[in-house]
């Protein structure tokens, strides 16, 4: 039987561990967190913004379920990521099992602060329900493929880029286009 469980962005540094959701998986053991590569830029001055996923669990599979919206950008994927690259990272004095998920270029088209939404994921995660020590002794373990599947909603992070106009006194014959 398949539990719904939603996990919102990463929990603030000082925010307490508790149990978010039906699955009893806190929002500190799984997360998704966006990074742009600047957050102040010109018009037309391309950035790039990373969504890595962050677990201390044994996540089985995701998919996206949501992209963001990016108005105010014009927007080019940097290639599909079918197979992430998946590595152990300390954050915060925790080890956690993290992957690029997705990463793309944005090129503003207007000036102004403008807000990039979350990126949600559905994640497929392996828990241990049970309490009892012997189930772990037996083989029972998550580690062996014991536990239950159960699936994640996760959201990122919104970003907010502020969007310089580009400085006046341009040459007379510039029109804007740059290539």
């Amino acid at each position: 039987e398949a539990l719904p469980l939603t996990v919102a962005s990463e929990p603030s540094p000082g925010a307490s561990n508790g149990r978010t959701g039906a699955g009893g998986i806190a929002s500190a053991d799984l997360f998704v967190e966006a990074v742009a590569s600047r957050t102040r830029v010109l018009v037309g001055e391309p950035l790039t913004v990373e969504y890595r996923i962050w677990t201390k669990l044994d996540v089985t599979s995701f998919s996206l379920t949501s992209e963001p919206e990016r108005e105010g950008f014009w927007v080019e994927g940097l290639g599909l990521i079918t197979q992430p690259q998946v590595e152990q990272r300390l954050r915060n004095g925790q080890q956690y099992t993290t992957a690029l998920i997705q990463r793309v270029a944005l090129i503003p088209t207007g000036a102004g602060q403008h807000t990039i939404e979350p990126l949600g994921i559905e994640a497929q995660v392996r828990v241990s329900r049970s309490s009892d020590p012997l189930d772990r002794l037996f083989g029972r373990s998550p580690l062996f493929g014991g536990g239950t599947i159960v699936p994640a909603a996760v959201l990122s992070n919104s970003l907010t880029i502020e969007v310089d106009p580009l400085p006046a006194g341009r040459p007379e014959p510039f029109s804007g286009i740059v290539g």
